[in-house]
């Protein structure tokens, strides 16, 4: 839970940095892309190991029900009642190396999450109905 109460408070900082009046919201708004990001990108390298589709394709009413089951039990455990505030109180006293360290963690995990999943985004095929076996030295016609 350290790793990811820190995670946050990164982001917490950062939306205090462009000086957010909600930076409670704004960190747990990125921890909230980037954790869907990684879910998805799950979903895309299993449909690619297996070669067709194995999960189910959400709708976009479903894909906020899932957004919201994942964030209503985080913005308990790292907003409600000014939590975050005890999580920052936690880090504050960082050193000056600590938090480049910390800083540099952040911004690779962050980017990787984002370049990995675009990459197996490109992956995959255009449509849902396509087939995910490979068309090397076959003749495909596009209608």
């Amino acid at each position: 839970m350290s790793a990811y109460q820190y995670l946050f408070y990164k982001y917490y900082r950062l939306q205090r940095f462009w000086f957010d009046p909600a930076a409670d919201y704004g960190a747990l708004a990125c921890l909230l892309i980037v954790e869907a990001l990684n879910i998805y990108t799950v979903f895309c390298a299993t449909d690619l190991y297996a070669g067709r589709h194995l999960l189910p394709r959400f709708s976009s009413a479903h894909s906020l029900l899932l957004l919201a089951a994942l964030a209503i039990p985080q913005y308990f455990a790292l907003v409600h009642h000014h939590k975050y505030k005890r999580i920052a109180q936690r880090f504050v006293h960082e050193t000056a190396r600590q938090r480049l360290v910390g800083g540099i963690a952040v911004a690779v995990y962050t980017i990787a999450s984002f370049l990995v999943f675009f990459w197996l985004l490109s992956l995959l095929p255009n449509t849902p109905n396509q087939s995910l076996e490979p068309t090397v030295g076959r003749c495909v016609v596009h209608v």
